[in-house]
């Protein structure tokens, strides 16, 4: 769902005295880290499996696979009976053509989702979502609205270190019961909003901001387009050397702007905006291909980094005011 940056800390060290064994986990929101496993020596890879409720590390040096429950933070360590070295490593669909046969789809590898996965990712990301972030304080919002009626993704978050310990979340105008997280944990809730206009009392356990205000507001009218589709604000970007030739792009808010790529480089590339909500996802780009890449703004003032997927060092800001 893009919230968590899972990284396999590997080390530089020459040969097996590379002494990294962790993986830090980086909130994307918050852009701190909110957990640190232990994993096997010399991992490089970091493979997120389709359904996003485990990450398997491959680990050269103990000849195995880390295998981390996301939702647990439980590990488990599956040994190579060969002893080999373990590198890497895709996720493999398989499905019934219909004329006796079987059709099989690469959807996922470590450096992400594919095919029917990635569009099933787009789709999520897509969706009505709103965020509530709790720490050592308590609610980190005052107030949040909502449109009366729609269906949303709701997350509440543990966004405070280990000292906060347990974090409660609680709203009997949502229809919400108690829900408790460890540091760190988050937690999916499918909810829409009343029809009713008025303001939603939610509380936490932390006693400086225990309560949180959301407004449930009337739809907005729907206007015809300002600008229209076919007027888009083209933004031309090249790829060489494994860098980006611009380092700003600057949008007015809704604006609709066209990515024009060209990849100079070898090895294929993509853009990825760091930031909850954006829906900042284009497809790769091949080696030596050209191609384009239409999103459409926020309706609110953000600034955040896009980075590549593939060479996290290829980045850029995007300033929307």
């Amino acid at each position: 769902d893009q919230t968590k940056l899972y990284t396999a800390d590997k080390g530089e060290g020459p040969g097996y005295n590379q002494q990294g064994h962790t993986s830090t986990v980086i909130d994307l929101q918050t852009m701190g880290v909110v957990d640190v496993f232990n994993i096997g020596l010399t991992t490089d890879h970091a493979l997120l499996s389709p359904d996003g409720s485990e990450i398997w590390y491959t680990s050269n040096a103990e000849h195995g696979i880390y295998i981390l429950d996301v939702k647990t933070s439980k590990i488990i360590f599956v040994k190579d009976p060969a002893d080999g070295d373990i590198h890497g490593g895709v996720w493999v669909q398989y499905k019934d053509d219909g004329k006796g046969g079987v059709v099989g789809e690469v959807v996922s590898d470590y450096s992400g989702l594919h095919g029917s996965a990635l569009a099933a990712q787009r789709k999520y990301v897509s969706e009505p979502s709103l965020s509530i972030a709790i720490n050592n304080s308590g609610f980190t919002q005052k107030t949040l609205s909502v449109t009366a009626g729609q269906s949303i993704r709701l997350t509440v978050k543990h966004v405070a270190g280990t000292s906060a310990g347990k974090i409660t979340f609680k709203s009997d105008d949502m229809g919400i019961k108690e829900i408790t997280l460890g540091p760190g944990d988050s937690e999916e809730i499918r909810w829409t909003a009343p029809t009713k206009l008025g303001d939603l009392k939610a509380t936490t356990n932390k006693t400086a901001n225990p309560s949180l205000t959301i407004t449930v507001k009337q739809p907005e009218a729907k206007v015809a387009p300002q600008v229209p589709v076919s007027d888009l604000k083209n933004v031309s970007i090249k790829s060489e050397h494994i860098a980006w030739d611009i380092a700003k792009v600057e949008l007015k808010v809704g604006e609709k702007v066209r990515f024009n790529f060209t990849n100079g480089d070898d090895e294929k590339h993509n853009l990825v905006g760091i930031g909850d909500g954006l829906n900042f996802l284009s497809p790769d780009i091949p080696a030596g291909k050209t191609a384009t890449y239409d999103w459409t703004a926020p309706s609110s003032p953000v600034t955040f980094k896009v980075v590549c997927a593939y060479h996290p060092l290829m980045t850029f800001s995007v300033e929307v005011k």
